[in-house]
């Protein structure tokens, strides 16, 4: 009987200390969204084809992040294709959205005659996944009576702040 209480005090202390701790890192914060009337977003940056697993990924993170942080500029993603998983193709561009073109890097221009954004705000820990993201966005366009957006953007503020901006034509 003792040693129930004793088991049962430990579990109860663990579980109101994860519970703090996933409060703290923002994992109980709410998406919030915000629209934008016909969205022009023109990026520079690379195509990456491939594994998860393959290095040329990192090389085509490290050479976009590179300019991103020293013009001060997030980061921008476009998956085409998302991994399963380890061993998936994979297809996405990385990007900025820079005022100038890029020696070697490509230009790719969006527009919409709509856009919604998701802004997500909490630690890479405990947040929110791509799907969960988008599926928030689609039940809040619905209510709306919107539309479902033909393409998501990742904007990477750092790494405690998301925006996912879809794209929508009416």
């Amino acid at each position: 009987m003792r040693n129930r209480i004793i088991v049962g005090a430990i579990v109860g202390s663990l579980l109101t200390i994860g519970i703090i701790l996933f409060q703290n890192l923002g994992g109980f914060n709410e998406v919030t969204f915000t629209t934008l009337d016909e969205p022009s977003i023109v990026l520079h940056g690379l195509t990456f084809e491939g594994t998860p697993q393959d290095e040329q990924i990192r090389h085509t993170f490290e050479k976009v992040g590179g300019e991103a942080s020293k013009r001060s500029l997030p980061l921008f993603t476009l998956y085409y294709v998302e991994p399963a998983g380890k061993l998936d193709t994979m297809k996405v561009f990385v990007g900025i959205e820079a005022q100038d073109s890029i020696p070697g890097f490509e230009t790719y221009k969006f527009t919409a005659d709509l856009g919604i954004v998701a802004h997500v705000n909490a630690h890479r820990l405990v947040m929110p996944g791509p799907n969960k993201v988008k599926s928030k966005i689609r039940t809040h366009l619905k209510n709306q009576g919107s539309k479902e957006p033909f393409l998501y953007l990742d904007k990477i503020i750092d790494t405690e702040s998301v925006q996912v901006i879809g794209l929508i034509n009416q």
